[in-house]
């Protein structure tokens, strides 16, 4: 087996067009979607890229206490590099320089490269080079393309900045964004929510060609149909969707913590299949483990590698995340019918928030004034849950 993992940080799935976006143009992803395996109901337990990391490689959940030092972590019994190296599997990790939350260590060999499209390209070739040379192995990229400071193409940008403003009044022309403007949206800034998004969305436009190039290359050296290709984010990203522009506060919406899951199995296999089953970054370390024929040690994971196959159902009931900032702290969990979202400590507080699903997917209508045992309920078994999670 040979896996290829790529890592693109900050990736919100409502900008992609295989997860129903119809103004950003992403043809490569949407090319390994339609080719592999789609995990519609993906979701953080801790949207920090720091906490991901540790989830992917561990398998277990670490959610933030109300405690500001303490979390839930306890040792692992495993580490995905040091499980691997031990089966004889070699890894390797390729990272862009600026991305700060990747734990280098551990790793059979590591490469990092520049921000600029050259040492892209370079990660590619070396990615490929290596997954060549031998029968099993794990390369794991990274690429920061969507973290500032920003340089979009003014031409993507001006195209989708006419697509978003359409329709609105008075919208002056603006050029894109080189920062995020992290803080708060007033909900009338009808201006700057769109320069905002249509910033980003040329962002995973030009990150989309990055991946192109990849696919390309993967064609070209008759790679494609021998690698399992996994794509997903460590987070997602607010970008005033909910009063809030990146990391002023916790804000456990979706589009910080509903994240993209593309799994392209080797020869296309199972194409075209969407999973609906909830599941976490915490599943990535046993599912790598049971692609390669390694036994699984006890996580908090599940294995997916049967999803793939549609072999089975049903991973886990509900979902639960957590994130601190500063001295805010907030607890989401998510069901087949229901997301509820508990701020516990924070300046300006929010109160507990309930939203239906999956019709109310972006969480617009809190519908907790009609539902108020039920989401007595549901804070139950998120507070139990956090404290001792399985």
């Amino acid at each position: 087996m040979k896996a290829l993992v790529l890592i693109l940080d900050s990736l919100p799935l409502g900008f992609l067009g295989c997860y129903g976006n119809d103004w950003i143009d992403t043809p490569a992803l949407d090319r390994v979607a339609a080719e592999g395996v789609v995990f519609d109901r993906h979701y953080s337990d801790h949207p920090d890229s720091k906490a991901a990391r540790r989830a992917w490689r561990t398998g277990r959940y670490a959610f933030p206490l109300l405690e500001a030092t303490s979390s839930t972590m306890v040792e692992s019994p495993g580490d995905l590099t040091r499980l691997l190296r031990d089966a004889g599997i070699p890894n390797s990790l390729i990272v862009e320089n600026r991305q700060s939350g990747t734990d280098s260590s551990d790793w059979d060999a590591v490469s990092r490269i520049d921000s600029e499209n050259e040492g892209v390209h370079a990660a590619v070739r070396l990615a490929l080079d290596r997954l060549a040379s031998g029968e099993h192995r794990l390369v794991w990229i990274e690429l920061a393309s969507l973290l500032p400071p920003w340089n979009p193409r003014e031409d993507i940008f001006d195209r989708y900045y006419q697509v978003a403003a359409e329709g609105a009044d008075e919208i002056e022309p603006v050029g894109p964004l080189t920062q995020l403007p992290v803080g708060g949206l007033a909900p009338d800034d009808e201006p700057g929510f769109l320069r905002l998004q249509s910033t980003y969305g040329a962002l995973v436009t030009q990150l989309d060609e990055r991946v192109q190039e990849l696919l390309d290359e993967l064609t070209r050296r008759q790679l494609l149909d021998d690698v399992l290709l996994l794509v997903t984010t460590d987070r997602g990203v607010a970008l005033g969707e909910h009063g809030v522009v990146g990391d002023k506060r916790p804000c456990l919406h979706s589009e910080l913590v509903h994240l993209p899951l593309l799994m392209r199995w080797p020869a296309g296999a199972e194409a075209g299949r969407r999973v609906q089953t909830l599941t976490q970054p915490v599943d990535l370390m046993p599912t790598l483990l049971a692609a390669f024929g390694v036994n699984v040690p006890v996580v908090h994971g599940h294995n997916l590698v049967p999803f793939l196959r549609s072999e089975e159902k049903l991973v886990r009931q509900y979902a639960c995340s957590g994130l601190r900032r500063g001295q805010a702290l907030e607890w989401f969990d998510t069901y087949a019918e229901w997301s509820f979202l508990l701020p516990l400590c924070g300046d300006p507080p929010r109160g507990p928030q309930l939203y239906a699903q999956p019709e109310d997917r972006w969480e617009v209508n809190n519908v907790i004034q009609h539902h108020l045992e039920l989401a007595e309920d549901l804070e139950r078994t998120l507070r139990e849950f956090v404290q001792d999670p399985h």
